[in-house]
């Protein structure tokens, strides 16, 4: 007994490093990188009223509302990029412990404890745990939703039916494609019906409540046009290729150039983890008819569900993603979409290595991956930290460029997109904006005016994984039609370039000269 309590207490010291770890690498330069132009729609989100936010939320429709309500009240605090980025902080070292429960509960402590480190240092999840959208919550409660489910099967009781529920309908409330977490438990009970049948009927409850409060704010979508007008006509169609690619954002996060063929060396470590599983548990051992103990097949069981929480949102956004001649169909194959497979991922990888270290001749096995995972990930994270050309758009430098030049006559072009960053950023308040549609009627002004004309070129990065090397290295604005007609007419006096920004300042020869 007493040595008993000393390994748990062993275990608990161990837990706390790794959360003081995460904590740390979370933490670390939260505000050095400027808000994105998503991360500053959830700060405009906070900023109107709540009538305001829920019909643009209705308008818009490509977001559930829960997390710009939750963000409000937090927002009262203050709206800096730290302030408001903290709360992805939170939920993402909460995370650790979590994982740790959900492994320690349905395979073993090691398992549990290994899963921990892995997430405590994941590239992936360190970014979205820095980052002021709802996808370190979304990660959070998805997990917490599994770790309630699989009490509820191995520790009957109604509260951890309630308390599942809870956490489908909040992860739902999040974001419309955790309504694939649900698909996946469907699919497990189903496939599974015979060993799980007396508790098909209380998660049908559970789920079921948690998809009717879904599907009221659905059905408001629906009876007011649908999601044909979602804007997310940027997403490009899923090749063959893409699966791939998100498992290797998994391992190491969007900050490493995929072209590299080094890169893949870490994810194979995570699949020779995950092909462990599926060797040991991959075929369910014989039975003989009647009632079956769960308890027996609980490691059997668990794997299942791991694999479809990791494999049916892939294969469902890839599917639905395919570059086929239907009409009206969208791409919705996105990574951080799939944040909501990444805690399978991890488990999957934390117990194959748990599998192979008990094995004599394959011990070195996990020992060598760890090292090639910590590699990987060590140089990830010096991208993402230093290295600027991984970092989110830097709006704040390009706009607080032009604030350190900017004269009493100049003028900015920019689309209508750019005002929500200048809005953020612009605490000078500069004046004197032109609107492209504004802009012919305006050039004969721009040339005989002897105003200097500054354009932003901000381009975005459309990566379906977040690798921003297309974003870097081949960049196309929408106001590439101006620049050109400014070039021709102007002189370009400077060009300042920063992480998915230029910023362009032209002015006339002779101006330019003196």
């Amino acid at each position: 007994m007493h040595l008993k309590s000393q390994e748990e207490a062993y275990d608990r010291f161990i837990l706390l490093g790794l959360c003081l770890i995460g904590f740390g690498l979370r933490i670390y330069q939260l505000a050095g990188s400027s808000l994105w132009w998503d991360e500053m729609a959830t700060v405009a989100r906070t900023a109107v009223s709540l009538e305001e936010m829920f019909a643009n939320l209705l308008t818009v429709r490509n977001h559930m509302p829960l997390y710009f309500l939750l963000m409000r009240p937090w927002s009262e605090i203050g709206r800096s990029a730290f302030v408001m980025r903290y709360t992805s902080v939170i939920w993402g070292v909460l995370a650790i412990p979590l994982i740790y429960q959900l492994g320690r509960l349905n395979v073993n402590k090691k398992t549990g404890l290994i899963a921990a480190a892995l997430l405590t240092i994941s590239p992936f999840h360190i970014w979205f745990s820095q980052e002021l959208r709802m996808y370190s919550l979304l990660f959070f409660v998805v997990l917490l939703a599994h770790w309630f489910l699989t009490r509820a099967l191995y520790q009957q009781a109604s509260w951890n039916w309630a308390a599942y529920g809870v956490a489908m309908l909040t992860s739902l409330y999040l974001h419309y494609m955790a309504a694939l977490i649900l698909l996946v438990h469907y699919i497990f009970f189903s496939l599974y019906h015979r060993f799980l049948k007396p508790y098909f009927k209380p998660w049908l409850i559970s789920a079921g409540a948690a998809g009717f409060f879904f599907a009221l704010w659905v059905l408001q979508i629906m009876l007011t046009g649908g999601f044909h007008d979602a804007p997310i006509g940027w997403i490009p169609p899923a090749y063959w290729f893409d699966p791939f690619q998100t498992l290797l954002a998994f391992s190491l996060g969007p900050t490493i150039d995929p072209a590299q063929i080094i890169w893949y060396v870490v994810l194979l470590a995570f699949i020779i983890g995950i092909l462990a599983v599926l060797r040991r548990y991959g075929r369910l051992p014989h039975t003989q008819p009647g009632p079956v103990d769960l308890a027996d097949l609980r490691p059997y069981l668990f794997a299942r569900l791991l694999f479809l929480w990791l494999l049916v949102p892939l294969g469902a956004l890839f599917l639905i993603s395919l570059d086929l001649p239907i009409p009206q169909k969208r791409a919705v194959y996105v990574d951080r979409y799939l944040i909501i497979s990444l805690p399978a991922f991890l488990l999957l990888a934390a117990w194959g290595f748990t599998l192979l270290s008990r094995q004599k001749r394959a011990r070195w096995v996990p020992a060598l991956a760890g090292v090639v995972i910590l590699a990987g990930t060590v140089l990830s994270l010096s991208n993402m930290f230093f290295q600027p050309q991984y970092a989110r758009t830097d709006w704040r430098s390009a706009i607080q460029q032009i604030q350190a030049s900017w004269q009493p006559d100049d003028l900015l072009l920019i689309t209508p997109s750019q005002i929500l960053p200048l809005a953020y950023y612009d605490d000078e308040n500069i004046a004197r904006l032109i609107l492209p549609e504004e802009a012919a009627e305006m050039s004969l002004s721009l040339v005989d005016g002897g105003q200097r004309v500054w354009v932003i070129g901000n381009y975005a990065n459309i990566n379906k994984h977040g690798f921003p090397q297309d974003r870097n290295n081949a960049p196309a604005s929408e106001l590439a039609d101006y620049t050109d007609w400014l070039s021709a007419n102007l002189e370009q006096q400077a060009e300042f370039a920063y992480p998915g920004i230029r910023v362009f300042l032209y002015n006339h020869p002779d101006e330019s000269d003196g």
